[in-house]
């Protein structure tokens, strides 16, 4: 069985689609033949042209993926955006795993906060009517696979929820090892929060909470570490409307051993998103022997389910609340957390999708 992977662009930084296309081929490695193929134009990072990037992903890539798909048994697109290229590969079984839909949502106006342009809404619409191509589909949860249904109705192919597997292995290391990756921090303990910008992650919930949480317990020796991207002027300004000034640290694209590192050392992970397609730090963390809080929607619930403590974002006060009253339940919750991973073992996730690629060849 000879499987061609169709990754991500480069330049458009998606690490976790990345790292899901390493971890799968790295979990098949001596199972099946296949290789990684994925746009041309380097790693340029998010300043070179949008436009640049999608000519390269749609208009010059095409050309490569027929003649590499000629020569396997199966394509498959590790993401929906690649999925667009689907009508390129009709004369093979080709699979699209579909990570989420959050922004076909936002196209169509179901995303508060997160306003898509004319062409934005063009391109959303596109790549769904590209993955209706593809003989079958892959999605990553069960919140996902619900969107799915909504989104593709029409889709006539099998669709299969395969969980995520642990994109890679973090583990808690210790204090000293943990300290030695990171900048001090001026304070002995922390909470921590990782995210991109997109207003579904609700960066400035987690800041409400935390905030929340000093104002109802100002003797808490604590601060927020902020990991991801870039503080935006809004989240800037609301740091300083809080009093949150000097109580929390930005880092700007942690390494993954600085994240292990901040996992390992922090008191909790806050995780306040209004919606995820799946979730990945919550396992992340857990993995790390790092407590979770993350809000009570799905997914968060779904990979969660009883070893996260919940929350409801859109309640700072009551959010706080539920964080400092589990304060002296965070051993408890480390072990959950730690049973609570085995569930998303990579070599799982990598087996389904061997099984998945068999039974599209055997159709």
């Amino acid at each position: 069985m000879h499987i061609l992977f169709v990754g991500s662009h480069r330049a458009d930084k998606q690490f976790s689609i990345m790292g899901f296309e390493q971890a799968l081929a790295r979990h098949l490695s001596g199972r099946c033949q296949f290789e990684v193929v994925f746009p041309a134009g380097g790693n340029r990072g998010r300043g070179a042209s949008k436009w640049r990037r999608y000519a390269e992903k749609y208009i010059f890539f095409p050309r490569v993926l027929r003649k590499r798909a000629a020569q396997v048994d199966l394509v498959h697109f590790c993401e929906k955006g690649m999925g667009l290229n689907a009508p390129h590969v009709k004369r093979k079984p080709s699979l699209v795993t579909v990570h989420d839909f959050l922004a076909v949502e936002a196209a169509k106006g179901e995303m508060s906060g997160w306003e898509v342009s004319r062409s934005g809404q063009r391109y959303q619409a596109l790549i769904v009517k590209g993955v209706m191509h593809a003989s079958a589909i892959a999605c990553v949860s069960e919140t996902t696979m619900t969107a799915f249904r909504r989104h593709m109705p029409h889709f006539k192919g099998p669709a299969r929820t395969i969980l995520n597997g642990m994109y890679k292995e973090f583990r808690r290391v210790g204090e000293e090892q943990a300290q030695a990756r990171i900048e001090p921090l001026p304070w002995d303990e922390f909470f921590f929060h990782i995210g991109g910008n997109k207003p579904y992650k609700n960066r400035g919930g987690a800041l409400q909470v935390f905030a929340e949480i000093l104002r109802q317990d100002p003797s808490l020796p604590t601060g927020l570490v902020m990991a991801g991207a870039a503080k935006t002027e809004e989240l800037r300004s609301m740091e300083r409307d809080l009093g949150l000034t000097g109580r929390v640290q930005w880092i700007l694209e942690p390494s993954d051993e600085q994240v292990e590192a901040y996992y390992s050392l922090a008191t909790a992970l806050i995780f306040p998103s209004w919606a995820e397609g799946f979730g990945l730090p919550i396992i992340e963390a857990q993995s790390c022997g790092c407590p979770v809080f993350a809000s009570n929607r799905p997914p968060m619930t779904e990979v969660g389910e009883s070893s996260v403590v919940y929350f409801d974002p859109s309640y700072p006060v009551e959010s706080a609340n539920q964080i400092l009253s589990h304060m002296d339940n965070l051993d408890e919750l480390r072990k959950r957390g730690s049973e609570n991973v085995k569930r998303f073992d990579p070599q799982v996730m990598a087996d389904k999708y061997l099984e998945y690629y068999c039974d599209l060849l055997q159709r």
